[in-house]
């Protein structure tokens, strides 16, 4: 039998596997007999505290660049290219959650998802929302693995809504809050309009 050639996205799947090994022995060679937190889990994952060794950090480089790749090998080009101009939804979804204080609000309620969930309509009357447009916000975060709806209508923290609490020791809102302001903002009105002009200087 003829070998089939290996095509460019099987070799893109083998480097993602290869990455996902790495960064797996490196957890595990920092924290004996330790594997990755189930992404779903409200808690900070012990490994996001890890040194990030040499190893660790080129294979999560290594994972990104063959991930995003992958999808631009596969994804219809149309799609591709609406998929990426739309990725500052999530700086609106997240920004939005975060000035409603929606990852505190869970925490206060159901810190271990023990209770199946903080209902929507609860989280929608304590931060002053409108319950169908924020179940519209979680949900499309939940694509990214920004919250998990446990139950229709029901949402959780997950390892990744747990840094947009306030009181988290890994918190990043005040590091968004200065990206918001002083990096994202300009970037989004301003750089188009500077990179478009014919004068040199601007």
């Amino acid at each position: 039998l003829m070998k089939m050639p290996v095509s460019a996205a099987q070799q893109l799947v083998e480097l993602i596997a290869q990455a996902v090994k790495d960064i797996e022995a490196d957890v595990g060679t920092q924290i004996p007999g330790g594997t990755i937190t189930d992404v779903n889990s409200p808690t900070v994952a012990a490994e996001d505290q890890l040194e990030a060794t040499a190893t660790r950090r080129a294979a999560l480089r290594n994972l990104q660049a063959a991930t995003h790749q992958l999808l631009a090998t596969l994804m219809p080009a149309g799609l591709y290219g609406l998929v990426t101009y739309a990725t500052f939804y999530y700086k609106a979804a997240i920004d939005t959650v975060v000035g409603a204080g929606i990852a505190d609000l869970i925490h206060s309620m159901d810190p271990d998802s023990s209770k199946g969930g903080v209902p929507v309509h609860v989280l929608a009357e304590k931060a002053s929302m409108d319950p169908r447009k924020l179940t519209h916000i979680l949900r499309f975060l939940a694509l990214r693995n920004i919250f998990c709806e446990l139950s229709p209508g029901h949402w959780a923290n997950t390892r990744h809504s747990v840094v947009l609490r306030t009181d988290a020791p890994n918190t990043i809102v005040n590091a968004l809050g200065h990206l918001r302001d002083d990096v994202t903002a300009p970037v989004l009105f301003q750089l188009p309009k500077l990179l478009l002009d014919k004068q040199p200087d601007g």
